[in-house]
């Protein structure tokens, strides 16, 4: 919730020429317009509009601190320490009634709504008032204690905080107590917030406690309270305290609690003792001693002791009010500065002669504008309107009688300030209603006062009371324009710099497409892909991990061990990677969904605390660059840790830790007591570290820094037993088989680095001036000669493009273009030298044509001799770079479901090779692998670009190029050693569900307390049965939703737009046996006990009920997800067919991939292409004259229909008259609407 928080407006509201600054104590948003009003010490009130943070109004209320501001509809009400002040909204002085005789005032509320004069004040003396503030009259008062710090309204209940730290309860209008007082806090209450039947308090530490920046210690305790019974619920920690609380309006119970240094945290009053409240700084200079929050919770202001407002926005489009009044624009002068001539319409009787002054200023003093009245003779019209009838001015219903009546006697014998003269010398109308569109007017039909028009369908058309054409049509400057109408926050610093305008390629950027009406699986994805490599869908939540889990994927020794892994864990991420890699063989180019793993990922703890999950209070506003390097760091600490808790037999070896982790070799050097430490730990990805001064510097010092870190602080020394300056020293002791590099980019000057274009080597030059005379003969022999005063990049950029025409090099994309020399290195060689200084490692580029790793000339050519080191080394070669993509600004699509950001990968895939094929995993012995990896290290490779569902062939220029891109960020390097494949061993396919998943029919288990073996519904596989590709089942599958649909309604059409989906997940399959002598007997009947809460049983459309799913009082068969899932698997593994109707909505939700061969869906069977297909329930009753699905459904009854459904096509094939049946039985829906 705080990550999304931005601050949007900083301003000083002192006056320039203020000596001493001014607290802004006194905050409140409008309720009409968007402004905000705030209140300072020195009795000032300011209005200020949002978003331009413009001063509207400005004026001075009283000379004592603001308590409490009340703006109306046309008035705004002030509360001081001594008086009460009522003003227009353009500042103009309507009343002023003095309330000494309540004491000093310091607190008050509003008794009923808006526009209600009923309030109530508190102060330091014993008792509390409600009064008028129109009429300037007390309704009623009663005693209370001493000393009302601050009062707070809920319902019928007002709540006062007493300086003694008590809590009071009185009836809100008859101000009689509603309860016994309670002791809050050990010292004076600071703030109370009310919202249904909680009560929140903060208050000031016990007497004694000491001071802090000159102010008594705040209590680090915030007490939650249930307002019925007024007992304490829990106490909530906050550090240095709280001086503000507030309830936020879109949360049931959620509030802010601000300290005095700035911290801002949002506490659920309803949450555990464990749920401690995250914090966000914000940025301020002074201690923060006022705050507010707007009706629509989109906007925070907080004011501190040196008059300095600070807003922060929940996002960029943030507003006051859902339906604010346009304000009008600020009148526009020719020139930039004009002289003001107020009143110059009236006579003036000896008018002084000042000269006139010029408006440059707007805190310049009023009295210095002339002309100006005299004050002789507005009091001389005051008293002659004194004079008048009493009962003249009785009549009249308004507050200028109580004005009147004390205005003359008030304003004799002192200066009178401009605010108090006539209305018609500044009365100025500054707030108008929106205008009508012209356009509704022909069409407008009244009734009594009232008129209503068709609702507009034009995109244009001003629309009332609609926030979006408010916001449209009530900017008053650019900035503010673009402000209002600027699309969702991208996230991204690179987008938030709009130094580019560059459309992105097509094979870059995100395919939007629209959910098809009867689900995904009626849409054609081969179209976008057009390889041999499977895509994976990324629709769902989290998606973002999909190029990630590309990448291991196409590495053969993961994809290998992940695959050989089954273990009984429920969540387990190693055997839903295993499952899906599976579903990618099988699909054969296709789409693969990884709806399960995503679904396990989303019940890992880690996970959401880490931020990783999309939704998530900690992932909101993190930038996808940095979630996707926190995956990666997660994934394989996790996988490692789940392959070391399974047994070998099961896939336990550790291949992750095998092939990503190093060593770590940490050296601490107290710089005081002369003695070191050193400590070893392991890691698997390196990050790059940057210079902290902005400089050029090559891939490779990046890289060295981050493997080579250095830091000194102030910690613990336990030799010395104190603290110590402490020098950390850390560089890499091991090197990893699979080199995993990690961007860490967080500035737009970190990004500036890998943009540096590439340049030609030194040695390419050269041999370019060498064999100049030699490259014009060779143009001369071709039979394209070039142009004159050609470039030689142009030339060579054509023979590079020549020579890939070539078919002996057409399928080579995997080396760099010779002639650039690229920021980020295709190869690079890490060194650990042993007579090193330090002992550091070394990172050096190597050329791109080399196999034996040598430097470039630039190292070649050194001028002093190496040293004579004891040298291990590595050699790497890139083969996968994943990037982050910033999408422009989306304004046509319906669909709201897409971010402004997506991640690509680029991969390097050996030519030739076959995942599906099992003997690509290798065999038993290393030294027999040895001899293929030869081979297939001769091999060359090919570069891809995987884009979620969408594959395109690629290079590793386009792969390395981010100078051409600005909106392309890298975000993980991965490097492979050269001679990975002699070094490790790839284990053989070993099949595990074919190997466990027998014993899972032969031997049922129910995770209900209450099923028993009488009570089963279905006749598990027998010994005898034999599992082959002849058998044939029926299946049906029930689903739940445990996600509700999320729509929304397009305004301009009035049509409902999906913009979530709702999401389904198992929840009883059903089997039956539809061959053999036993065809009709059901074979499995499992109910899915899932680890996501339901929220819509769909009883009418699954038959589930509320307790079929629960482990304590269910009577069904209850399994978990993941062993219904190896049951069908195995059968899917042992060539079963299956028949059933609906099979590929059924499978893509159970998310498996079965070969088509196997599948037979009574929809496709009986349907005639271009026409409807026909639902179950209609092909019983009229094919097979059976009513079903009467109330409920029952997946054995409808897998036992469709399997009557095909042996029934079977017999009308046989006779000849399955075609002319068919075209009947659509005559028969025609005339009968499709119905059963």
């Amino acid at each position: 919730m705080l990550k999304s928080w931005m601050q949007t407006c900083v301003l000083d509201t002192n006056s320039p020429d203020a000596k001493v600054s001014s607290p802004l104590e006194s905050l409140v948003f409008d309720l009409r317009h968007e402004l905000l009003w705030t209140g300072s010490h020195r009795g000032i009130v300011t209005a200020i509009e949002h978003p331009t943070c413009q001063r509207t109004v400005r004026f001075r209320a009283s000379v004592d601190p603001v308590v409490s501001i009340f703006p109306t509809r046309h008035t705004v009400t002030s509360v001081s320490n001594n008086t009460i002040n009522t003003h227009n909204r353009g500042g103009m002085l309507l009343d002023r009634w003095s309330v000494d005789k309540f004491g000093k005032i310091t607190a008050a509320m509003k008794l009923k709504g808006q526009h209600d004069p009923s309030m109530v004040i508190g102060g330091a003396g014993e008792e509390v008032a409600s009064i008028d503030s129109r009429r300037s009259s007390v309704v009623s008062r009663h005693a209370c204690k001493p000393h009302t710090t601050v009062i707070a309204k809920n319902g019928n209940l007002l709540v006062c905080g007493k300086a003694s730290g008590e809590v009071e309860l009185f009836d809100a209008f008859t101000l009689k107590p509603a309860g016994e007082a309670i002791s809050a806090h050990p010292n004076r209450v600071l703030d109370i917030a009310v919202k249904d039947n909680l009560v929140v308090t903060c208050g000031q530490a016990p007497p004694g406690s000491g001071f802090r920046r000159g102010k008594p210690m705040l209590d680090v305790f915030v007490r939650v309270y249930d307002i019925r019974t007024m007992r304490l619920l829990r106490p909530i920690s906050c550090k240095g305290g709280a001086i503000k609380l507030q309830f936020m309006p879109r949360f049931t119970s959620s509030f802010m609690i601000v300290s005095p240094n700035g911290k801002l945290a949002i506490a659920d009053a309803n949450a555990g003792p464990a749920d401690y409240p995250a914090f966000l700084q914000i940025q301020t200079a002074s201690t923060l001693v006022g705050c507010a929050c707007s009706a629509t919770g989109e906007l925070l202001a907080f004011g501190d002791e040196d008059g300095v407002l600070s807003v922060l926005a929940d996002n960029e489009t943030a507003i006051v009010n859902y339906n604010s009044t346009a304000l009008d624009p600020p009148p526009s002068f020719p020139n930039d500065h004009i002289a003001l001539n107020i009143g110059a319409d009236r006579a003036i009787s000896n008018p002084r002669a000042h000269p006139a002054s010029t408006y440059k200023d707007e805190f310049l003093p009023f009295s210095s504008i002339t002309p100006f009245p005299s004050k002789r003779e507005s009091l001389n019209s005051i008293e002659e309107q004194q004079r008048k009838s009493d009962s003249d001015w009785k009549n009249n219903n308004n507050s200028s009688y109580y004005y009147q009546r004390r205005g003359a006697r008030r304003l004799r014998g002192r200066k009178m300030a401009l605010s108090e003269w006539e209305t018609h010398y500044g009365d100025i109308s500054l707030y108008p209603m929106a205008p009508v569109d012209p356009s509704l007017v022909p069409e407008l039909s009244m009734r009594d006062t009232i008129g209503t028009a068709p609702y507009p369908s034009q995109d244009s058309a001003f629309v009332r009371n609609c926030t979006a054409s408010l916001m449209k049509y009530t900017a008053t400057s650019s900035d503010s324009d673009k402000f209002r109408r600027s699309a969702a926050s991208h996230r991204s610093f690179i987008m938030r710099n709009r130094r580019f305008r560059v459309e992105i390629p097509s094979r870059y950027a995100r395919v939007k497409i629209k959910i098809p009406r009867f689900g995904l699986h009626t849409f054609n994805f081969s179209s976008y892909n057009k390889t041999e490599w499977p895509g994976l869908l990324n629709l769902l939540p989290n998606s973002y991990v999909v190029e990630f889990l590309q990448i291991l994927y196409h590495l053969p020794p993961i994809r290998a061990h992940v695959m050989n892994h089954l273990c009984m864990k429920e969540l387990c991420i190693t055997c839903e990677l295993g499952f899906l890699f599976h579903m990618m063989n099988n699909s054969k180019g296709g789409t693969a969904e990884p709806r399960n793993l995503l679904r396990t990922l989303r019940q890992i703890k880690e996970a959401s605390a880490l931020g990783l999950l999309e939704g998530t209070e900690s992932s909101r506003d993190t930038r996808l660059s940095v979630r996707i390097q926190g995956f990666c760091r997660f994934l394989l600490q996790h996988l490692s840790n789940e392959n070391a808790s399974t047994p070998a037999g099961l896939g336990g070896d550790d291949m992750v830790r095998h092939l990503f982790e190093f060593a770590w070799q940490r050296q601490r050097h107290c710089l005081q007591g002369k003695h070191s430490k050193v400590d070893r730990k392991s890691g698997m990805t390196v990050k790059m570290q940057y210079p902290r001064v902005r400089k050029k510097v090559s891939f490779e010092e990046l890289l060295e820094s981050g493997i080579n870190s250095e830091d000194t602080q102030r910690v613990w020394c336990e030799s010395c037993s104190t603290y110590r300056i402490t020098k950390k020293e850390s560089s890499m002791e091991s090197f990893p088989l699979i080199l995993c590099i990690q961007a860490d980019i967080n500035s737009e000057a970190d990004l500036d680095l890998w943009r540096t274009p590439p340049e030609k080597p030194a040695e390419v030059e050269d041999s370019e001036k060498l064999n100049v005379h030699d490259a014009s003969d060779n143009r001369k022999t071709d039979n394209t000669p070039s142009e004159e005063g050609e470039s030689p990049a142009k030339n060579a950029g054509r023979d590079h493009k020549s020579s890939n025409s070539n078919s002996n090099s057409n399928s080579n994309n995997s080396t760099v273009n010779k002639s650039l020399r690229y920021w980020v290195p295709e190869r690079i060689r890490l060194e650990s030298r042993k007579g090193m200084k330090k002992g550091r490692c070394c990172v050096v580029r190597e050329n791109a044509g080399s196999d034996t790793g040598e430097e470039v000339k630039a190292n070649n050519n050194r001028k002093e001799p190496m040293p004579n080191f004891s040298t291990t080394s590595a050699h790497y070669e890139l083969v996968a770079v994943i990037s982050h993509i910033s999408d422009p600004p989306d304004t046509d699509s319906e669909l709201n479901v897409y971010n402004a950001e997506h991640l690509t990968a680029h991969i390097a895939i050996v030519e030739g090779e076959d995942p599906a094929d099992a003997s690509h995993f290798g065999l038993d012995t290393k030294s027999n692998y040895g001899r293929h990896a030869d081979a297939r290290m001769k091999r060359k490779k090919k570069w891809f670009l995987f884009n979620g569902f969408v594959i395109t062939e690629s290079s590793l220029e386009d792969a390395l190029e981010f100078a051409k891109y600005p909106w392309k960020e890298p975000c993980i390097l991965l490097y492979e050693r050269h001679d990975l494949h002699r070094l490790v061993s790839v284990p053989e396919y070993t099949e595990p569900i074919l190997r466990h998943g027998l014993g899972a029919f032969l031997r049922p288990e129910s995770l209900s307390s209450r099923s028993v073996v009488r009570m089963r519904t279905f006749a598990p596989l027998r010994p005898h049965e034999i599992i082959s590709p002849q058998v044939k089942v029926a299946i049906d599958c029930e689903f739940v939703a445990v996600e509700k649909e999320e729509t929304r309604i397009n305004k301009a059409t009035g049509k409902k737009i999906v913009v979530k989906p709702m999401r389904h997940s198992l929840a009883r399959i059903s089997l039956l046996r539809a061959s053999g002598p036993e065809a009709g007997k059901p074979l499995l009947d499992d109910y899915i006990v899932g680890s996501e809460p339901v929220v819509d049983y769909l009883t009418r459309y699954s038959g589930i009920e509320p307790g079929d799913l629960d482990r304590s009082i269910s009577t069904r068969h209850l399994v978990t997800l993941k062993s219904a899932y190896v049951r069908l698997r195995y059968l899917a593994d042992q060539g079963v067919t299956f028949i059933g109707h609906g099979l590929k909505s059924d499978f893509m939700l159970i998310n498996i991939v079965v070969p088509k061969n196997q599948i037979i869906d009574t929809v496709d069977l009986y349907h005639i292409p271009g026409r409807r297909k026909l639902s179950l329930r209609f092909l019983a009753a009229h094919v097979l004259k059976l009513d079903i699905q009467g109330v409920t459904h029952d997946s054995i009854e409808d897998a036992r229909t469709a399997m009557s459904l095909y042996y029934r096509y079977q017999q009308l094939v046989n006779d000849g008259i399955f075609e002319k049946s068919l075209a009947h039985l659509y005559d028969i829906g025609n005339s009968i609407g499709f119905k059963a």
